[in-house]
């Protein structure tokens, strides 16, 4: 899921900028929005799809001796 790895790319460098931070710049409060905004699509994503999941149930058939076809 092209979500999925944007959400992944953005919390890695958000988290390496964060293990050394550069302090004249705001690079790490914004890597910090776009990781949050990013997380923000895929759980919004994920709703889309489970919403679009049918909730229809299967039957059992069983096929009897006298049946040619499945």
């Amino acid at each position: 899921m092209v979500v999925r790895l944007r959400m992944a790319a953005f919390q890695e460098l958000s988290t390496t900028e964060n293990a050394d931070p550069d302090t004249t710049t705001q690079m790490s409060a914004t890597l910090e929005t776009n990781a949050a905004r990013a997380e923000s699509a895929y759980r919004n994503t994920l709703q889309d799809f489970i919403a679009g999941e049918s909730t229809s149930a299967t039957a059992r058939w069983d096929m009897d001796r006298y049946d040619r076809v499945y």
